[in-house]
């Protein structure tokens, strides 16, 4: 009720309200941001497993055919520890955003 009255009576808001609002506000941009590498982890991932699928394809082409294969086995080998970075970066970003809203914004 103080509070309240603080705030008609001076026609200011009452400090703790503007620490709040700003919190709101970081906390939406900390939100957005949030979902934006989000979307663009899975974008990588996807990605990647497009690439890697194509070059099982050619290290499997090589091998049925006699060829030299170590480069494309060595780019796939990459490919898939790129998969397995981005994955864990996701599972991250998840984690981190699970856990944001259940701060209290006082």
């Amino acid at each position: 009720m103080e509070d309240a009255r603080a705030v008609r009576s001076s026609g200011r808001p009452w400090l703790p309200f503007l620490t709040s609002a700003a919190q709101l506000r970081r906390h939406l941009i900390d939100c957005a941001r949030a979902q934006k590498y989000l979307a663009q982890a899975n974008r990588h991932i996807a990605e990647l497993t497009v690439q890697i699928a194509r070059q099982r394809v050619i290290v499997k082409d090589a091998f049925d055919t006699g060829q030299r294969s170590e480069m494309a086995e060595s780019l796939l080998d990459a490919l898939e520890g790129s998969l397995r970075m981005f994955e864990k970066h996701r599972i991250f970003l998840l984690s981190c955003n699970v856990n944001r809203p259940s701060k209290r914004i006082a």
